[in-house]
C-alpha cells in the first residue's frame, strides 16, 4: 500500500530520536580502569564516554558507545552487572456616611501567602545553612539578585560544568565559560534563592551549587551528563537537587531514576519538574521523576499575579489615606503608563453605582461625567472591554482603570485584544468599590504612577482565576501505575530573574519544582540536614512535603476566554499529586506520617493493604480521625479518537468512582509516641465504570488531628487491567512498512537488496505508533521456518543468536528514517542495536500529535555483522504491560510474510 501523508516521519528534537549509548553498573569488586580499557579496545565501535567512579555508595559504572553491542549483551561482558540506555532530556519551559477606606496596601509581589511561605518568612525562617544543587543551563551568578558573583561567600557558591566535547552522540557540546545561555537556570534560581527590597524567593538564604549541563543556548541534553551532575553535587555534600528537565519517560526502573532515588536513600532530596505536556493526556511521567523517591512536581495556577505599582491617596473630611495597590495593563508592557509623570490623576467613576457592569456598554448620554481629566473609572463586565472603552473615549477619557467583577482572569486581561487608545489598566475589585464609595460619599481619590525608580518592582494583585491546576502541567501515573506527579506548586506567570540582570514572566513546572526545592531547603536550614538526624532526612522530609499538600479543584483546560468552571470534582492524584503545597505544614506540623505509596494498581494486581505509621512529635497526647477525599475520576481512553489515549482537547469530564475502603477507627498517640494504622481498599464496584474506556480513579486518606493539624496520603489505581486492555493492542495503524520506490508495506514489498538510492530504497523502514508505552521493543532476525510457538519458556529470553532459530536483532540507523540524500549529517552511517527498552526514548502516540517512530533497517546486526543472503522471518514486537517477556502470549506481534535477502554488496 502507500502511505497517506499524516504517515510521514519525525525526527525527534535533536535530531536523532535514540541513541547507542548505555549506562553500565560494574562490580564494585572490579577495576574499572581495566574494564574500561578492556571494553574499549576488546572490538571496534567500542568506546567509554565517562566514568561514574567517585560515589561508589550510590553507583559505580561507565557510560559507553558500542556499535555491536546492545541492551542484552552488554551484561555478559566481564565485570558488567547491568545496562540502560542512555536517553535524552530537555529543558522543561512553558509558556501571568464618612466611608471607612478599609483597604489594605497591596504587597510586595510574592506567591508565598499561597504556601505558608510568608508565615516561616515572617520568622526570620530564610533557607540558611542548606545547599541547593541546581541542575540545569549556567545561572547568571552576576545577576544582582543573585549575589553579583559566585564562589566562596557568594549566594552561589560553586559552578561546576559537566559539559564537554565528548557528551554528545549528537551534537558537540560547547563549555560555557561563564553565564549565558537562553536563562532557564537563572529563572530557577531566582526562584529559590533570589532577593531584594521588594522580592524575595522561598530561600534566599540558602546556597547555591550550579551544575551546568546544556551547552550555551542548547535544550537537549542526554543522560550521562544529568547523572554524573547529580552523583557530583551528592560528592559536593548538597542537601537538596532540583532539576527542572525530562521529557516522555514514566519507568521507575529508568537509569536516572534509579540512580536519583539512590541518593534520596543516602538522604539527599531530590525534586524534577513534572513536565509542560499536560494536553498529551495521562502516563507521561518524566523519566527522571519517575523515581520511587523523588518529588515529581506539578504546577498550580497563582491567585495573585505581579502587577505594577501605584498610589492611591483617598481623601474625605479633610483626611487622607494613601495606600499602594497594583494594576495590570493590557500586556506585559516595560513601559507602565504614567511612570515619568509625576502627576496625581484624579479618579473619574462614571457611575456611582459599583454594581452596575453594564455603564459603557451603550454610547454614553451627553450629562454623563467628564472624563477627560485624570482617569476614568469603568466597572468590568457587562460587555466587551473593547465597547466600553470605545464609548469611553468618544466622551473624552484619556486613560481608563477597570475595576474587576470577577469575571475575567489576569492572563484574560493582559493578553486580551483591546483598542489601543485611550490605554487601559485592571484595578482591583475592592479597589474599585473603595473609590466609588468614596467619590460617592463627597470625597475625592488621586492615583500617582511615579512611586519608583525601580522599572522591576510588582506588587500583589488577586487573580480570581488561580487556585487550580496549569493546563500545561503534565499528567501521571507511571507506564506502571505508580503515583506521579506527587505534589504541586505554584508555576505559572511567575516573576522571576532572567539573564543580563532582568526579568521576565516564566510559567511551567520548571517554576513549581524549584519552588518545592526551596521550602525543602527552609526546612534543612531549620531543622538540620543528614548529617544530624542521618540518611533517612530526604525520605522523611519528601513524605511532609507530599503529606502537606492541599487539594485543588478539578480543572484541565486554560480559562482562556472565561473563568474556571466549578465541576464540583477535586483534581486527580496522577494531575497534581497531593495538591498545593503548604511549607507552614512542612515545618512546624509535630505530626509526621511515614508510608510507602498507595498505588492500588490495576484490577488484576490490586494492592489492597496499606498502612502508615503515624508519629506524634508533639508535648501532648493527640486524637487522629480518618477520611476519604475522593477526587474526579476519568477515562484514559480518547473520545475522540478511539485508536488513542485521551489528549486533553477532549476536555474531560470529571465523574465519581470511589473505591471501598475500610477506614481505622480514631487513634490516640501519646507525645513522643508513635503507632500504625491499616488502611484496606477494593476496587470501585464494577457496576459503577465502563472498564473498556480505562477508568482512572484517585483521592486521599485525610489524617486529621484534634490539635487542628491536617495531613493526607494520596492514593490511585485502575478500574480496568492493563495488560487485559492492551494484549495484542499495543500499535496504533500499524507497524507499517515503507519501502522501494513507492513506499510499500511489507505484504507487496518483502524483498530487499540493500540498494539505498534514492530510486531503490531496497530496504525495510518500519514505523511504530504505540498506544501505550512498552517496557521492550523488539525486532528480531529468525531462520524462515521460526515459528511464533517456539518463542516459549523452554527457549532462553533473552534469545541468544546461533540458538532455537534466532539470527540476531536489528541495528537501526540512527536517524530514524534512512535519507540517502543527506550524507553529511554527522554520524551518518551510526546504528542503534534492538531491542529498545525502558529510557530508550521511545515514546506513546498521541491523538493530537499522530506521530510515528521510523526505523530504518540497511542490513546491519546487533552483533556487528551484516545480514547474508537467504530467506528469514522478522519478528517485529512490543511487550504488553505487566507481562513476562519469555512468553509469547506476553507480547504483540506484527504479523510478516518470510522475507528475502538477494546479495548486495556493503553499502559503505
Amino acid at each position: 500500500m502507500r502511505l497517506s501523508s499524516f504517515l510521514l516521519p519525525l525526527l525527534a528534537v535533536g535530531g536523532k530520536a535514540l541513541s547507542k549509548k548505555y549506562i553500565i553498573e560494574v562490580d564494585q569488586g572490579a577495576d574499572i580502569d581495566d574494564l574500561a580499557n578492556k571494553f574499549s579496545v576488546s572490538a571496534g565501535g567500542r568506546s567509554v564516554i565517562r566514568r561514574f567512579d567517585k560515589t561508589p555508595d550510590v553507583f559505580f559504572g561507565l557510560c559507553v558507545e558500542t556499535d555491536d553491542m546492545n541492551i542484552e549483551t552488554l551484561p555478559g561482558f566481564p565485570g558488567i552487572l547491568r545496562a540502560w540506555p542512555v536517553g535524552k532530556a530537555t529543558l522543561h519551559t512553558a509558556r501571568t456616611a464618612s466611608p471607612s477606606i478599609n483597604i489594605a496596601s497591596a504587597a510586595n509581589y510574592s506567591v508565598h501567602s499561597l504556601t505558608g511561605v510568608d508565615k516561616l518568612h515572617a520568622r526570620g525562617i530564610y533557607g540558611k545553612g542548606a545547599k541547593v544543587a541546581v541542575v540545569d543551563n549556567a545561572i547568571d551568578y552576576k545577576h544582582h539578585v543573585l549575589g553579583g558573583g559566585s564562589g566562596d561567600g557568594f549566594k552561589i557558591a560553586r559552578v561546576t560544568n559537566l559539559v564537554d566535547g565528548n557528551s554528545w552522540t549528537f551534537d558537540s557540546q560547547i563549555p560555557d565559560d561563564g553565564p549565558s545561555g537562553h536563562g532557564h537556570g537563572t529563572r530557577v534560581a531566582g526562584v529559590i534563592a533570589g532577593k531584594t527590597d521588594w522580592f524575595t524567593g522561598v530561600a534566599p538564604e540558602a546556597t547555591l551549587y550550579s551544575y551546568i549541563v546544556f551547552s550555551n543556548d542548547s535544550r537537549v541534553t542526554d543522560e550521562d551528563v544529568i547523572i554524573d551532575a547529580f552523583l557530583q553535587a551528592y560528592k559536593d555534600g548538597v542537601d537538596i537537587i532540583t532539576s527542572s528537565i525530562g521529557g516522555e519517560g514514566g519507568w521507575s526502573g529508568g537509569v536516572w531514576a534509579t540512580i536519583a532515588s539512590r541518593l534520596v536513600d543516602r538522604g539527599v532530596l531530590v525534586t524534577i519538574s513534572a513536565g509542560n505536556e499536560g494536553y498529551k493526556g495521562p502516563f507521561l511521567a518524566s523519566p527522571g521523576a519517575s523515581g520511587k523517591n523523588v518529588i515529581a512536581v506539578a504546577s498550580t495556577e497563582p491567585s495573585v499575579a505581579p502587577a505594577w505599582p501605584f498610589k492611591a491617596t483617598f481623601t474625605h473630611g479633610g483626611n487622607s489615606t494613601t495606600v499602594q495597590s497594583g494594576y495590570l495593563q493590557q500586556i506585559y508592557d516595560e513601559h507602565p503608563w504614567g511612570r515619568d509623570v509625576t502627576d496625581d490623576f484624579p479618579i473619574t467613576p462614571l457611575s456611582l453605582n459599583a454594581n452596575n457592569t453594564a455603564e459603557a456598554c451603550e454610547p454614553l448620554p451627553e450629562h454623563a461625567p467628564d472624563l477627560s481629566v485624570g482617569i476614568a473609572l469603568l466597572r468590568y463586565g457587562g460587555c466587551s472591554p473593547e465597547v466600553k472603552q470605545e464609548n469611553a473615549a468618544k466622551a473624552g477619557a484619556n486613560r481608563i482603570f477597570f475595576y474587576n467583577d470577577g469575571s475575567v482572569s489576569a492572563w484574560d486581561f493582559t493578553r486580551g485584544t483591546f483598542n489601543g487608545e485611550p490605554p487601559a489598566a485592571l484595578i482591583e475589585a475592592k479597589m474599585g468599590e473603595a473609590m466609588v464609595a468614596t467619590i460617592a460619599a463627597g470625597g475625592k481619590v488621586t492615583a500617582n504612577f511615579a512611586v519608583t525608580n525601580d522599572t522591576a518592582w510588582r506588587v500583589d494583585f488577586h487573580d480570581p482565576a488561580g487556585g487550580i491546576p496549569s493546563a500545561f502541567s503534565s499528567w501521571g501515573g507511571t507506564n506502571e501505575l505508580e503515583i506521579k506527579p506527587d505534589a504541586a506548586a505554584p508555576g505559572s506567570d511567575i516573576y522571576t530573574t532572567d539573564i543580563n540582570d532582568s526579568w521576565s514572566f516564566q510559567s511551567g513546572t520548571s517554576i513549581a519544582c524549584a519552588y518545592v526545592a526551596g521550602i525543602a531547603a527552609l526546612y534543612i536550614g531549620e531543622h538540620g540536614d543528614r548529617s544530624v538526624h542521618g540518611p533517612g532526612i530526604a525520605k522523611a522530609l519528601a513524605n511532609r512535603i507530599i503529606s502537606s499538600g492541599a487539594s485543588v479543584p478539578w480543572q484541565v483546560d486554560d480559562p482562556v476566554g472565561h473563568m474556571p468552571i466549578d465541576y464540583s470534582f477535586w483534581a486527580p492524584v496522577p494531575q497534581v499529586g497531593s495538591g498545593l503545597v503548604n511549607a507552614a505544614k512542612v515545618l512546624d506540623y509535630t505530626t509526621s506520617l511515614t508510608w510507602e505509596k498507595f498505588h492500588l494498581n490495576d484490577t488484576a494486581n490490586f494492592q489492597a493493604h496499606h498502612s502508615v505509621t503515624i508519629t506524634n512529635n508533639g508535648p501532648k497526647s493527640v486524637t487522629y480521625s480518618f477520611a476519604l477525599q475522593p477526587a474526579g475520576a476519568f477515562n484514559a481512553h480518547s473520545d475522540s479518537d478511539p485508536e488513542y489515549l485521551s489528549f486533553f482537547t477532549d476536555y474531560l469530564e470529571p465523574y465519581s468512582l470511589v473505591p471501598r475502603v475500610q477506614l481505622p477507627q480514631n487513634v490516640t498517640i501519646a507525645p513522643g509516641e508513635a503507632k500504625t494504622v491499616h488502611i484496606n481498599f477494593q476496587p470501585p464496584s464494577p457496576s459503577w465504570h465502563n472498564v473498556t474506556k480505562l477508568p482512572l480513579y484517585s483521592g486521599k486518606v485525610l489524617i486529621n488531628s484534634n490539635e487542628n493539624e491536617h495531613l493526607s496520603i494520596p492514593y490511585y489505581g485502575a478500574a480496568f487491567s492493563l495488560r487485559s486492555a492492551f494484549k495484542d493492542h499495543m500499535f496504533i495503524y500499524g507497524p507499517f512498512q515503507a519501502a522501494g520506490p513507492d513506499r510499500e508495506d511489507i505484504d507487496t514489498y518483502h524483498t530487499y537488496d540493500f540498494n539505498l538510492s534514492s530510486a531503490a530504497r531496497s530496504y525495510p523502514t518500519v514505523a511504530v505508533n504505540l498506544r501505550f508505552p512498552t517496557k521492550t521493543l523488539r525486532w528480531d532476525i529468525f531462520e524462515a521456518d521460526w515459528t511464533e510457538a517456539q518463542w516459549n519458556t523452554s527457549a532462553p529470553y533473552p534469545p541468544v543468536p546461533g540458538k532455537n532459530g534466532y539470527i540476531d536483532s536489528v541495528a537501526f540507523w540512527s536517524y530514524g528514517e534512512f535519507d540517502p540524500d543527506n550524507r553529511d549529517l554527522p554520524g551518518y552511517w551510526d546504528t542503534i542495536s534492538f531491542p529498545l527498552t525502558v529510557g530508550s526514548g521511545l515514546d506513546r502516540g498521541n491523538a493530537r500529535d499522530r506521530f510515528s517512530t521510523w526505523f530504518s533497517w540497511l542490513g546491519k546486526l546487533a552483533g556487528g555483522s551484516y545480514i547474508r543472503t537467504g530467506k528469514y522471518r522478522f519478528r517485529f514486537a512490543a511487550q504488553i504491560p505487566f507481562t513476562d517477556p519469555s512468553h509469547s502470549e506476553s507480547w504483540d506481534v506484527w504479523k510478516t510474510p518470510v522475507i528475502t535477502i538477494l546479495d548486495y554488496g556493503r553499502h559503505i
